[in-house]
C-alpha cells in the first residue's frame, strides 16, 4: 500500500498529460480519494498513450466517478478501467453509465465492491445496450 493521496495523484496527472510511452499505470489502494480522480481525469482528457487505468481501492465515490466520466466522453484510448474496491454506488454508476454511452473504447471495467444494487446494474445495462 501506498499512500500518495490527492498531491500524488496531482504530481502524477501532470506528467500523464504529457506522457507519449505509458500505456499502463496502476494507482490500486494510494488513498487518492475523489480530489486525487479528479486530477487524473483531468490528465485523460488530454492523454492519448494510456490504454490501462487501475485506480481501484482509492476512496472513490460518485462524486469522483463524475469527474471520471467527464474525462471518458472525450478519452477513445483508455480500453481497461479497474475502479473495483471503491464507494461509488449507484448515483456513481448513474454517472458511469452516461460516459458508457459515448465510449465505445473501453472493453474490461471492473467495478467489484462498489456497492452498486439493482439500480446501478440497471443504469449499466441501459448504457451497455447503446455501447457499439
Amino acid at each position: 500500500q501506498n499512500q500518495l493521496h490527492a498531491m500524488g495523484a496531482q504530481y502524477m496527472a501532470d506528467a500523464l498529460r504529457n506522457n507519449v510511452t505509458l500505456t499502463t499505470l496502476n494507482l490500486y489502494d494510494n488513498d487518492t480519494g475523489n480530489e486525487g480522480i479528479k486530477y487524473i481525469a483531468e490528465a485523460l482528457v488530454h492523454n492519448t498513450i494510456l490504454k490501462i487505468l487501475d485506480i481501484g481501492e482509492n476512496k472513490i465515490t460518485a462524486n469522483g466517478v463524475k469527474f471520471l466520466t467527464d474525462a471518458l466522453q472525450n478519452n477513445t484510448t483508455l480500453i481497461k478501467l479497474d475502479l473495483g474496491q471503491n464507494r461509488i454506488g449507484n448515483m456513481g454508476t448513474e454517472y458511469f453509465s452516461g460516459a458508457l454511452k459515448l465510449n465505445s473504447s473501453i472493453t474490461e471495467l471492473n467495478l467489484t465492491v462498489n456497492e452498486i444494487r439493482e439500480e446501478g446494474a440497471q443504469y449499466l445495462a441501459d448504457a451497455l445496450r447503446q455501447n457499439t
